[in-house]
C-alpha cells in the first residue's frame, strides 16, 4: 500500500499502483504507516486504517468494510505505527498501544489495547520495531526498552523498563524490525542490531550489540524493516540494507543486499521515509518519488525512484508520507 498527504492536507492511498490514488481523508496533518495506517487531523483526531485492527485495538465501532476507525483525540507531535502504535503529545507525554510480548512498552501487560501513557518521561520523539522501542527525551537522552536478541537495544541485554543508552545526546531515532539508528547532536549517525542484509552500513553482515558510528554530517535517518536511508547536510540521499524489492532506489545492479551506504544519484533530497519494502522521498523541487514494492500495477518491483504524478506533497514536517507492503500479506 502507498499513502501520502498532499499540500492541501488530503490523504491519498493506493493498493497497487501510484497512478491510481484514492482520497481517504481531508485535513490530515500527520501520517505513519506500518502494516496499517495511523493519521491525525487538524482537529487533533487520531484515526487508524487497515485490516484486522481489532486484533490490536479495543474497538467497538470497527467496520471491516471501511477499515477506518477513530481512536480518540490527542494533540500529537510525533507518531510511529509499525507493529505497534506509539505517539507523543504536545505536553511531551508518551502513549503506547499494541502487542507488548517483549515488554517493550515498559509495562507488565502483554496486550495494551487502548493508548496508555508511559509515565515519568518528557518525550519528544519515539520509534518502534517488532519487539523494541526507542525514544528521546526533552534533554536529548535516548532510552530503549524490550527485546534485544539481535542487539537492537545497544545495551548487551534485554530490559523490561526503559534504560538510557550510553551518554549519547540524540536528536533523532529510527527503528527497523530489529535494528536501531540514531543521530547525535553532532550530526553523527550510529547504529546497532541485526545486520544480515547490511542494514547498518558497516561493510559486513555481522550484527552489532553496541552502537557503532556509521557516518557524519547526517540530518535525517529512516529505517525500513531491514533497510536504512539517510540524508546528509548536502541533501544527498544514501541507502543500504535489504534491496530485494528495489526499495533502496539503486537499481538492479546493486543486488539484493547492500552493506555500505550508497548514494542515490541525481536528487537533492529534503525528506525521506522507509517502510517494510519501500522508500519515499521528497526533493527540493517539491516532487515525491517512490521505489520498491507496489509502485506499479500487479505489485511489480521498482528498482529506481518513480515520481508520483500530479502530486504536490505536504512538507511541513518529516514522516508525512509512507509506502509499504503490509507485513501481514
Amino acid at each position: 500500500m502507498f499513502a501520502a498527504i498532499n499540500n492541501n492536507n488530503e490523504l491519498y492511498i493506493s493498493e497497487k499502483n501510484i497512478k491510481n490514488l484514492t482520497k481517504l481523508s481531508n485535513h490530515v496533518t500527520q501520517l505513519s504507516h506500518g502494516w496499517a495506517l495511523a493519521f491525525t487531523t487538524d482537529e487533533n483526531e487520531l484515526y487508524v486504517y487497515g485490516d484486522d485492527l481489532d486484533e490490536i485495538f479495543e474497538l467497538d465501532n470497527y467496520d471491516k468494510t471501511t477499515q477506518l476507525v477513530k481512536i480518540g483525540n490527542y494533540n500529537i507531535t510525533n507518531i510511529s505505527f509499525n507493529h505497534n502504535l506509539l505517539f507523543t503529545t504536545s505536553d511531551n507525554k508518551l502513549f503506547v498501544c499494541g502487542h507488548n510480548h517483549a515488554y517493550q512498552f515498559g509495562l507488565n501487560h502483554r496486550e495494551i489495547t487502548t493508548p496508555t501513557e508511559l509515565v515519568g518521561y518528557n518525550v519528544i520523539q519515539v520509534s518502534g520495531g517488532v519487539r523494541h522501542i526507542a525514544f528521546i527525551t526533552s534533554d536529548n537522552k535516548l532510552f530503549v526498552c524490550g527485546g534485544n536478541f539481535y542487539g537492537q537495544l545497544g545495551l548487551g541485554e534485554k530490559c523490561r523498563i526503559p534504560v538510557r543508552l550510553g551518554k549519547f545526546e540524540v536528536i533523532s531515532v529510527s527503528c527497523g524490525y530489529y535494528h536501531t539508528l540514531f543521530i547525535t547532536t553532532e550530526n553523527k549517525l550510529f547504529g546497532c542490531g541485526r545486520n544480515c542484509y547490511g542494514q547498518l552500513g558497516l561493510g559486513h553482515y555481522n550484527g552489532v550489540a553496541t552502537p557503532v558510528e556509521i557516518s557524519d554530517n547526517v540530518l535525517q535517518v529512516s529505517c525500513g524493516s531491514n533497510s536504512t536511508a539517510f540524508i546528509t547536510n548536502k541533501n544527498e540521499l544514501f541507502t543500504f540494507g535489504h534491496n530485494f524489492e528495489g526499495q533502496l532506489g539503486l537499481g538492479l545492479a546493486a543486488g539484493n543486499s547492500v552493506n555500505i551506504p550508497m548514494k542515490v544519484e541525481g536528487y537533492h533530497v529534503i525528506d525521506v521515509s522507509c517502510t517494510d519494502l519501500g522508500m519515499s522521498f521528497i526533493t527540493s523541487e517539491n516532487k515525491l518519488y517512490v521505489c520498491g514494492y507496489g509502485v506499479h500495477k500487479n505489485n511489480n518491483k521498482n528498482y529506481f525512484p518513480t515520481e508520483v504524478p500530479n502530486f504536490i506533497p505536504y512538507t511541513t514536517n518529516t514522516n508525512r508520507f509512507k509506502k509499504t507492503k503490509s507485513a501481514r500479506n
